[in-house]
């Protein structure tokens, strides 16, 4: 934080739509804030601030009416009523905003940016400890588990989800916390991890409208996996019990429906015609987050390299089966092998976080510089997976003679050159504006 040489003007609407009593945005022009050019297209929220002939930028403004806008003033403490009204007329949910404008309360007419950074250092502290918690729930040992929480906490990934004074530290720690608690039920079957669902649920959707991108799959995949294992009323109770904090969510908040529905963020957050591209980026920012710069003929030659993959293994299995009869059958052992050396949880957590994060290159807006913080949440689960797979190569590689007592010391080497990488391959925008 001490190297954070200026706010983002996200950063700064953190602070504005948190404490600002009287006015949630200095002026609005079109579908944004100050996007004269855009299409109309507004939230009910919205028509009443507009300022369509730009009277506000022709006029003087101290800094006092700006250090107003962004602190609390006295006689307006803990006044929570501005928050919702605030988070009506933006574009999302209040729940973080609540937890800036408490702490912004006790110290009124001033200004830190250690306001906000203070709930998102302890929750990077609490995904710190979640994310050690589910390694070991999905069969790391202690070491791998401590290499996961070191390699993600100092990676580009982590440090930009944690310096970033925005609610997706927040974000990502209520994912991992559901993901917990989803592998403890997984685990269990009790109904008191059902009714800790619910809440967390509850405060996903009321942290980041992304949650239920990520939610939907986490629902559906258990209820699937509950349905086949003939667990049936296991799976409506549960599928209940999330559809009820959806709505609960929906109760306490009403206007997510014009944010979702409607209004601007409609606009943001449809599937794009460059879907296939965007999946290219979706790459790319896993790949710069947790090794280094990513360009996009990178992407293109590791999606190339990977279909020359895909093409080679299918002539393999091919002419395998051609061959020799038992071919196949040998084939299915070795996958059998290979899945069962991984519990089903493993892999049911995998195939949430990469059809999350595939949707999410859908429909995330196109920031290229800040595409990466609709991915932390996903990119904190994966980190897991990264970990066991380099781990995993190192050990089939170095597994005989003295090279077994290199394979350690290896490993933290290759995890502390990565990190290196992704944090001086380029400027971190989190933390360095342009």
């Amino acid at each position: 934080m001490l190297h954070k040489t200026q706010l983002h003007v996200d950063e700064v609407w953190t602070y504005a739509l948190s404490n600002s009593a009287d006015r949630p945005y200095l002026y609005v022009w079109r579908t944004g804030i100050g996007d004269k050019s855009a299409p109309l297209r507004f939230s009910p929220y919205e028509t009443a601030l507009l300022d369509t002939e730009g009277v506000f930028l022709q006029q003087w403004h101290s800094g006092e009416e700006f250090k107003r806008y962004i602190t609390v003033q006295e006689g307006e403490r803990f006044q929570y009523s501005s928050v919702v009204y605030n988070q009506t007329c933006d574009v999302h949910p209040p729940l973080y905003y609540f937890i800036v404008h408490t702490i912004c309360s006790f110290f009124p007419d001033s200004f830190s940016v250690w306001y906000a950074f203070l709930p998102n250092l302890v929750f990077l502290i609490g995904s710190l400890f979640l994310l050690y918690c589910i390694a070991i729930r999905l069969g790391a040992n202690r070491l791998k588990a401590l290499l996961t929480v070191l390699f993600w906490g100092i990676s580009r990934a982590g440090i930009s989800d944690a310096v970033f004074l925005r609610m997706y530290m927040m974000l990502t720690f209520i994912t991992l916390l559901s993901v917990y608690v989803h592998a403890r039920f997984y685990e269990f079957h009790r109904g008191r991890y059902i009714i800790l669902i619910f809440f967390i649920n509850l405060a996903g959707f009321l942290t980041q409208y992304y949650y239920y991108i990520f939610c939907f799959f986490l629902t559906a995949v258990f209820c699937i996996y509950f349905l086949i294992r003939r667990k049936t009323k296991l799976a409506i109770i549960y599928g209940c019990s999330v559809l009820g904090s959806v709505g609960l969510a929906v109760f306490l908040f009403p206007a997510v429906l014009d944010h979702v529905f409607r209004g601007a963020y409609t606009e943001s957050s449809t599937i794009h015609s460059d879907s296939f591209q965007r999946l290219f980026s979706w790459v790319g920012i896993l790949v710069k987050d947790f090794v280094g710069t990513f360009s996009a003929i990178h992407a293109l030659i590791f999606v190339s390299v990977l279909f020359v993959f895909i093409f080679l293994l299918t002539v393999y299995l091919v002419l395998g089966f051609l061959r020799h009869k038992w071919f196949i059958s040998d084939v299915k052992d070795k996958m059998s092998a290979l899945f069962h050396r991984r519990s089903t949880l493993y892999w049911l957590i995998l195939l949430i976080a990469a059809l999350s994060g595939f949707l999410l290159g859908l429909v995330s807006p196109n920031m290229p510089k800040y595409q990466d913080r609709y991915y932390f949440n996903i990119l904190a689960i994966l980190a897991i997976y990264f970990v066991d797979l380099l781990m995993s190569a190192f050990s089939k590689l170095l597994s005989r003679g003295v090279l077994v007592r290199l394979r350690l010391p290896l490993m933290v080497a290759a995890l502390a050159a990565l990190t290196l990488s992704s944090n001086l391959s380029s400027r971190n925008n989190y933390i360095d504006y342009d």
